[in-house]
C-alpha cells in the first residue's frame, strides 16, 4: 500500500471550529431554484443566481458571520472563503458542473431537455436521511407552482 505524502501547507483552511453543540459542519439549504444558504465548515454564505437570458446570468455570493464573532473567527471564515467563496475551490467545481449541464441541455433551441435527479414514482417519506425525497419534493412543488408539471406526474 502506498501512503500519500501530500498535505496542505496550512491545514487551518479545512479545520472546523465547533460553534454549537449540534455537531453540524455541513448544511446546504436550497431556498428556491436560484438561491441557497450554506454552512460549510465555518463558512456561512448565501448564493443568489439571477438569470438574464439562456446564456447570461449573475451570481452573487454573500459571505457573513455573527456580530459577536471574535476577530479570529472572522479571519477564519474569510480563510475558508477560499473553498466556497466566489472563486473558491468548491465553487469553481460547482460552476463547472453547471456549465457541463448547460451545454448538454441547450443544444436544441426548440426542444426540451429533462435532467432526472434520481428516483421515480410516488414521492414518499423514508425512515432514513440518505435519499432524494427532499430534492424530488422540492422540484415537484416548483413545477406545480410554475404551471409546468408534466402530465401524469406522481406525488
Amino acid at each position: 500500500m502506498t501512503v500519500s505524502t501530500l498535505k496542505l501547507n496550512d491545514p487551518e483552511l479545512v479545520q472546523f471550529k465547533p460553534e454549537f453543540d449540534d455537531g453540524i459542519s455541513l448544511a446546504i439549504c436550497g431556498i428556491f431554484p436560484n438561491a441557497t444558504v450554506h454552512q460549510i465548515m465555518n463558512s456561512l454564505a448565501a448564493r443568489h443566481l439571477r438569470t438574464f437570458s439562456q446564456h447570461e446570468f449573475e451570481l452573487t455570493v454573500t459571505l457573513f458571520g455573527y456580530a459577536d464573532d471574535t476577530k479570529e473567527m472572522t479571519n477564519h471564515r474569510l480563510l475558508q472563503a477560499n473553498m466556497v467563496g466566489p472563486a473558491g475551490l468548491i465553487s469553481m467545481e460547482d460552476g463547472e458542473a453547471i456549465e457541463i449541464t448547460h451545454r448538454a441541455s441547450a443544444s436544441e433551441q426548440e426542444a426540451c431537455s429533462v435532467i432526472e435527479m434520481g428516483g421515480g414514482g410516488p414521492i414518499t417519506d423514508l425512515d432514513h436521511r440518505v435519499n432524494d425525497v427532499p430534492c424530488r419534493g422540492f422540484w415537484s412543488y416548483y413545477a406545480e407552482l410554475m404551471g409546468i408539471e408534466p402530465d401524469g406526474a406522481v406525488r
